[in-house]
């Protein structure tokens, strides 16, 4: 049995971002296999809930920690939780594991596993979600870029194992200076029982939305394009929630053929019926939602950034546009609503490249890499 103690900020349903959606497809079915026990550490803003208030069965228990979060001030996700040190020792010293495993490298959470990893000589492995920086705003830039050299540079030196969601994760983590056979390529999978292609209404063409409301996904940019289409047919549906959603709720204010959803719990029957998936991020590692709509039949339309071109081939398995051009968007996505046999075409084709990815695998080779990891602790206990 691998006992493993892992950090992942805001792990709570319901859940935002894609390395909560990761961290708790892979655990929950590592302790499913009964090869290994999974209790999470978790910065999360607002009230303190009970570690007995669990959401993801009686085999993941959850320690939640209240955090600050800091996202509207420095433009990127990020919270503080000032307590979380004191209650991950706590459960160190309580479950004593054999691996630690932290979600991401911009989570405060991943910076206390570090410490404590080193602190009681348990090996650390980490999963790196982003491959790159540089298509982000300056204002949020230069933070993201000076966390990722202190803060981001010290978790991955205290690594023993690092998991790379996509070849382009992979080269922007060793672009950092870190050592080349640490890194592990896992890539992200999908449910595709759960994400399967449906029926969309026939008097639309609907474009949606996925994804948290936060400037790096570009969920205004969207916006803007959509408002340039002209046609009472089309529709465009927001699907999230985030700090930008006063913002987005105004933006959209102005067009009726828009709807502002916020989070829904039946993401995957509204990809379903959806014609065209649209998101103009600035930073990915593997995207979830274009995966996931891909997997449910969309054709997905996607910025340029090195983890977009890697997920899609252009023109064949979906379209990229480059990534902040408003006006590339719109001139894509104007012929699209109009071309209905090759959006059919698309659409097969993204189906096809979405069933080679399963949570199976994904969590298959995780727990491999944990396991490998705890057995690097047992050689140095007993050279103590």
């Amino acid at each position: 049995m691998t006992r493993v103690l892992a950090f992942c900020d805001y792990f709570e349903k319901p859940m935002g971002g894609g390395a909560e959606i990761v961290s708790a497809e892979v655990y929950q079915r590592l302790a499913a296999t009964g090869d290994f026990t999974v209790e999470v550490v978790s910065g999360v803003p607002g009230k303190q809930r009970s570690s007995s208030d669990n959401d993801f069965g009686p085999d993941i228990n959850v320690v939640r920690c209240r955090g600050w979060d800091l996202s509207s001030l420095l433009g990127v996700q990020l919270s503080i939780a000032p307590t979380l040190a004191i209650r991950a020792w706590q459960r160190i010293r309580h479950q004593r594991p054999d691996a630690i495993h932290a979600s991401s490298i911009h989570f405060f959470g991943s910076l206390v596993a570090a410490v404590l990893g080193a602190v009681c000589r348990i090996p650390l492995v980490t999963t790196c979600h982003l491959s790159g920086l540089e298509a982000l705003p300056r204002r949020s830039r230069w933070p993201a870029w000076l966390h990722e050299r202190i803060v981001g540079a010290f978790i991955l030196r205290r690594s023993h194992r690092i998991i790379a969601v996509s070849e382009s994760v992979g080269r922007h983590i060793r672009s950092l200076g870190v050592n080349p056979a640490k890194v592990c390529v896992v890539e992200n999978g999908v449910d595709t029982q759960r994400y399967k292609p449906g029926v969309a209404d026939p008097r639309y063409v609907t474009i949606t939305y996925v994804g948290r409301l936060i400037a790096n996904k570009g969920p205004l940019e969207v916006i803007d394009a959509f408002r340039d289409l002209s046609g009472s047919h089309l529709r465009l549906q927001i699907i999230g929630d985030g700090p930008l959603r006063s913002h987005v709720k105004k933006a959209a204010a102005s067009d009726s053929r828009i709807t502002v959803l916020g989070y829904r719990r039946d993401v995957s029957q509204l990809l379903a019926a959806s014609d065209i998936f649209v998101r103009l991020s600035t930073t990915e590692g593997r995207s979830l939602a274009a995966l996931e709509a891909m997997a449910a039949g969309c054709v997905v339309v996607l910025s340029d950034i090195p983890a977009n071109a890697e997920l899609v081939e252009d023109q064949r398995t979906g379209i990229l546009v480059e990534v902040g051009n408003r006006v590339a968007l719109q001139q894509v996505l104007g012929p699209l609503v109009m071309q209905h046999r090759r959006r059919q075409d698309l659409a097969v084709a993204a189906r096809i490249e979405a069933e080679m990815s399963s949570w199976e695998t994904t969590s298959k080779l995780t727990g491999e890499i944990l396991q490998e990891s705890a057995g690097h602790r047992s050689v140095l206990l007993e050279t103590r």
